[in-house]
């Protein structure tokens, strides 16, 4: 929290985004949910009110992640949807990439692996296509898995 604190004090907006999202991803990675989604929110408002368009999407990723590790799968759905077109527009691959994988996990915990499918496919594609060899290996992942559960 002091390194939010001093970068407030500093006038650094986006710096302090890129704390508080930092903070709502180790909540996230202890499962306290609720504060993790404090936090990104709270980043979130700071990007929108101060120019952070490039960070956005990643933004709006994590609250993606951070609702489906909760098993709201619907309210993480809406939020990737709104990063995905956020890097769509943007030509943010990586970010594309890394969220179209995210809506193929939550598809295929859903059971409809047509979609978990498609969407893993395009992460595969994209990846491929910037030479991100660890996104790569993360779509195939994905994609094995959804076979792999979609075969039994």
């Amino acid at each position: 929290l002091e390194c939010v604190d001093l970068c407030q004090h500093l006038n650094l907006p986006l710096k302090q985004a890129q704390a508080l999202t930092r903070l709502g991803i180790l909540h996230q990675q202890l499962g306290d949910y609720p504060t993790a989604l404090r936090y990104h929110f709270a980043g979130l408002q700071l990007l929108e009110a101060n120019g952070g368009q490039q960070s956005l999407a990643r933004a709006y990723m994590f609250i993606g992640m951070t609702h489906s590790m909760s098993s709201n799968l619907t309210e993480a759905r809406k939020w990737y949807e709104i990063g995905l077109h956020i890097a769509q527009t943007d030509g943010n691959r990586e970010i594309e990439a890394l969220t179209l994988n995210n809506l193929a996990v939550d598809y295929r915990t859903l059971g409809d692996y047509t979609n978990a499918l498609a969407c893993g496919f395009k992460s595969l594609a994209i990846s491929q296509e910037q030479g991100i060899v660890v996104n790569e290996a993360i779509a195939l992942a994905s994609i094995g898995e959804a076979y792999m559960v979609a075969d039994k």
